[in-house]
């Protein structure tokens, strides 16, 4: 009895150990399977191997295995803590179809699964022992143009015809959101307004339209029509396809229409007035910032036509209240306010004028009166003149011409003398004090400065460099005259313009050369006076008594030595005469006293 109550305690107990076991079993807790977020690639070709890049996993064991839907199961590395496994699908790769990869942990819990595209793909034998390309991984449709007619054998102006189009998809997926467009041309499509949608179009697949069409005049002429056509359509993913086609037809009527043959008809252009600008200038000729000048313009009709009521707009404009086609469509005007006249604008009268009819050959002289804006920058403008005229036939033309007009900038310089030079006397050396200054508001690099003239001049040129506004330049020449009377002096500069062309400043200063006058002892005066009276001999000094009694003595003579106008001078030497400013000159010798 207590070895039967032994077992059966010993029986309880593995009973409860066994459902404790399976409670705890039952009671473990499994992940959920969660779907993976990014793939790449997402879609590979039907026997190809491709390494698939899994991301955006949250795990943190060290080894996982993936299974492509139940064919094979390959072991990936993954290290706890990053959220990207990649593996190589297992050659010869996979066929078509969609396969669920399942990501799972060491235990065979799923954590993630993601779904793969496999697209078909053939690749086309290679003969030989060329070695076979391998496929790649883009596929995208193709939709081609199969055949094309119309429902009449030629097409003539003006004909009414259906036009069929027939399409193919030659790639290898679908081409989605199909639209063909028919672009007019030879042809105007009608009651589709040259659109239609197909929508989409398989592998393989074609569609068939029909498209009605008129001739236009276009076709006139012409042995074969042509017509353009635009297919749009994108793939699975959106990506978009643009394909252009240009189909062509015969024209002309249909052979064995009736009728006899004749010559052809060769198309001419319907004759037209045709102006043209072929000669203009300005006056003056050379423009400069603030300038009024008259722009003057030569109109000649080249056309096969008369030009009838013509107006020229100077800065450019049109008429006022045409038709989209070209023609009046109400009363209307020549409008010139939308010109361009920032540098150049009209003055006296408006921009506008009207010349009346031009006929076949004529030419009209034409002036405008304009003025140069005064912040226009020196340099080459082009100018715009429309001319607004019609044809016989009331059919409106605006020709636009552009011309081009030089603005230039000429220095303002002054040349003077600095101060009063004082009368000149021929023979003798004079000073020329000249400057330069520059009266203008801007910088002016100045070369080289000369003064010429009848004359021999010293020191009569010098190099200046920049000049500022208000600034100047002096140059002290010395100028002996050779001839009596009034002479004029010639003062050159040289400068740079903007367009590097030399330029030259020149202006004349006047003077007055006087005949030169010379004295002796006791002749002439001063400026032709009379006689110089003698000046009082100075006062003498003690000294000067002592020194004139030890000559006495000596036999050196004691007398006074004393000029005849009153000034002491040394035996032998000269007085100098005075020239009013312009120069210095000798007098003649005053011979030396004789002694007692």
């Amino acid at each position: 009895m207590r070895q039967l109550f032994r077992n059966y305690r010993q029986l309880l107990l593995i009973s409860l150990v066994l459902i404790g076991a399976s409670v705890l079993t039952v009671a473990a807790p499994v992940q959920a399977a969660g779907v993976c977020t990014d793939i790449s690639p997402y879609s590979v070709l039907s026997g190809s191997t491709e390494t698939i890049t899994i991301t955006n996993i949250d795990i943190d064991t060290d080894a996982e295995f993936v299974d492509l839907a139940g064919l094979q199961i390959v072991k990936a590395d993954l290290t706890a803590g990053t959220d990207t496994i990649s593996f190589d699908i297992p050659s010869p790769g996979l066929p078509t179809g969609t396969y669920t990869i399942r990501v799972y942990d060491i235990i065979n819990n799923v954590i993630c699964r993601v779904d793969l595209t496999v697209i078909d793909f053939t690749v086309p034998p290679v003969p030989g022992p060329t070695k076979t390309p391998q496929p790649t991984a883009f596929a995208r449709p193709l939709i081609t143009v199969v055949s094309y007619g119309a429902s009449s054998q030629r097409l003539s102006v003006g004909q009414d015809f259906d036009w069929e189009l027939n399409l193919q998809n030659s790639g290898s997926i679908v081409a989605r959101n199909v639209v063909v467009t028919f672009e007019p041309g030879d042809f105007v499509p009608r009651v589709t307004g040259g659109v239609q949608a197909i929508g989409e179009m398989g592998p393989g697949g074609g569609a068939k339209l029909i498209q009605p069409f008129t001739a236009t005049k276009d076709l006139a002429g012409k042995p074969f029509a042509t017509l353009n056509v635009t297919v749009e359509y994108t793939d699975n993913l959106g990506a978009s396809y643009t394909g252009a086609f240009t189909l062509t037809y015969p024209a002309g009527p249909a052979p064995g229409s009736g009728g006899h043959a004749g010559p052809t008809l060769t198309p001419t252009t319907s004759p037209r007035p045709q102006l043209v600008i072929t000669v203009y200038k300005t006056d003056p000729e050379i423009l400069q910032p603030g300038t009024p000048f008259a722009l003057k313009l030569d109109v000649r009709n080249l056309g096969t036509s008369s030009a009838k009521a013509v107006s020229m707009i100077v800065g450019g404009g049109g008429t006022s209240g045409s038709g989209s086609d070209g023609t009046q469509a109400a009363p209307g005007g020549v409008s010139g306010g939308s010109g361009e006249f920032t540098n150049f604008a009209p003055l006296g009268s408006s921009n506008v004028q009207f010349l009346g009819d031009v006929t076949t050959g004529q030419t009209l002289a034409v002036s405008q009166s304009l003025i140069v804006n005064v912040t226009t920058n020196p340099g080459a403008y082009p100018f715009k003149v429309s001319l607004v005229y019609t044809d016989d036939k009331g059919k409106p033309y605006t020709d636009d011409q552009v011309i081009t007009l030089l603005v230039r900038y000429i220095p303002q310089m002054e040349v003077s003398f600095y101060q009063d030079p004082g009368p000149m006397f021929v023979g003798q050396p004079n000073l020329l004090p000249i400057q330069i200054v520059n009266l203008g508001k801007k910088d002016v690099t100045i070369g080289k400065m000369e003064v010429s003239g009848p004359g021999q001049f010293t020191n009569a040129s010098t190099t200046i460099g920049p000049l500022a506004p208000g600034g100047y330049f002096t140059l002290d020449a010395q100028f002996i005259p050779e001839q009596v009377g009034p002479v004029e002096l010639t003062v050159t500069a040289n400068y740079v313009d903007e367009f590097n062309v030399n330029q030259t400043i020149t202006q004349t200063l006047m003077m007055e050369v006087q005949e030169a006058s010379v004295f002796g002892p006791g002749e002439g005066g001063i400026d032709g006076g009379g006689p110089v009276e003698p000046m009082p001999p100075p006062e003498e000094t003690f000294f000067d008594v002592i020194v004139r009694f030890f000559k006495g003595l000596l036999g050196l003579g004691s007398q006074r030595d004393i000029p005849a106008g009153g000034e002491i001078i040394a035996p032998g030497e000269s007085f100098p005469i005075q020239n009013g400013g312009g120069g210095g000159g000798q007098g003649i010798p005053v011979p030396a006293p004789k002694g007692p």
